[in-house]
């Protein structure tokens, strides 16, 4: 009877001890990475909310918080009023970016400074 608990208590010991140095290591040696998502606005983008809707929903259907090291930009091609007001909307909601294609070369030129 004892032997058989003794070795319960080994083997839950080796499974402890071997899941915390994955979880150490995990946290130690992780490189962490930014997405970013360049989601194109011209006039003739009438599903641009969709799609950003989209984004939000696989962040937050996956049960993970990703979407705080994803980075989403629109970028402005020449939308029109109301499509660039509902981006507007978007980003103020949800932390995305309205940028023009002369402001990406200052993020990418930074990013690879870095």
């Amino acid at each position: 009877m004892q032997s058989t608990f003794l070795a319960v208590v080994l083997c839950a010991s080796v499974f402890i001890v071997i899941e915390t140095v994955k979880i150490i290591a995990k946290g130690l040696f992780t490189k962490k990475t930014e997405v970013i998502t360049l989601i194109p606005v011209t006039v003739d983008s009438s599903g641009v909310e969709m799609v950003a809707r989209d984004i939000i929903a696989s962040d937050i259907g996956g049960g993970r918080k990703r979407f705080s090291r994803q980075r989403v930009i629109f970028v402005n091609l020449g939308a029109d009023k109301e499509t660039t007001d509902i981006c507007l909307r978007l980003c103020e909601d949800n932390g995305f970016e309205l940028k023009r294609p002369d402001e990406l070369a200052d993020i990418f030129g930074k990013k690879n400074s870095q």
